[in-house]
């Protein structure tokens, strides 16, 4: 049987999810955000939510907006671009620097096509 996912916890998924994007353990994200560790993974379990303050130290720490941290409706949502983005970065990374550039600059043409 499928669980139902509260508001919260999808919202603390997002969370989590940006920070592991980053590669970020929670102690080390909560260093840099001022909390304890506790007080993150209960963000990120949908068990509290953190204060303006908070997000606005996330969206700096995980390079993204508050927007995209909290956006949960969308269907092509930042969350889901995200990840996509994430995940060619990564493939990219582990060519070789020459077809890197080479890469990049037919994603880059690409990309010009479809504005």
């Amino acid at each position: 049987m499928k669980k139902i996912e509260t508001p919260e916890i999808v919202q603390g998924k997002r969370f989590s999810y940006f920070r592991k994007s980053k590669k970020l353990a929670q102690k080390e994200a909560a260093e840099f955000l001022g909390v304890p560790a506790y007080v993150l993974s209960n963000y990120e379990t949908g068990r509290s939510e953190p204060s303006i303050v908070i997000l606005k130290k996330m969206s700096a720490l995980y390079q993204c907006s508050i927007d995209d941290l909290l956006d949960n409706e969308n269907k092509e949502s930042s969350y889901e671009e995200a990840h996509i983005y994430q995940e060619f970065i990564e493939r990219v990374n582990s060519h070789p620097e020459e077809e890197r550039e080479k890469i990049i600059d037919l994603a880059t043409a690409l990309a010009e096509n479809y504005k």
